[in-house]
């Protein structure tokens, strides 16, 4: 069903796994009313003013320090559908109308099963 969509508009290669990975967070938040998207940034690579427009808009984000390896994890905090499509279209800069054709898809039918 999301690879149909998918299909539909053209979208290839790497971006096609983050599309899926965004419809494993719908079922996720479904299941259990929230979810939570990170991402690890290298040390030289933190985006601090993405984060604070991040927050401007009314996303939950939490920043850690990396003991280990160094850098930053940004934690985004979504419990509602509209939360989560914001943060994948901040984060990932993916199509708003497509992820909203993936959840309507989604929300659709009766079953859903989960093929990695």
């Amino acid at each position: 069903m999301v690879g149909q969509v998918l299909d539909e508009r053209g979208i290839e290669r790497f971006w096609r796994i983050v599309y899926r990975h965004f419809a494993r967070k719908v079922i996720v938040l479904w299941r259990k009313g929230y979810v939570t998207i990170k991402v690890r940034y290298g040390s030289q690579f933190f985006p601090a003013s993405a984060v604070l427009k991040w927050r401007e808009s009314g996303l939950k984000v939490r920043v850690y320090k990396r003991k280990l390896k160094g850098g930053h994890t940004v934690s985004i905090r979504c419990r509602s559908i509209e939360d989560l499509i914001k943060a994948y279209v901040a984060v990932y800069d993916l199509d708003e109308e497509v992820l909203r054709d993936i959840v309507e898809r989604m929300s659709s039918t009766d079953t859903l099963h989960i093929i990695y």
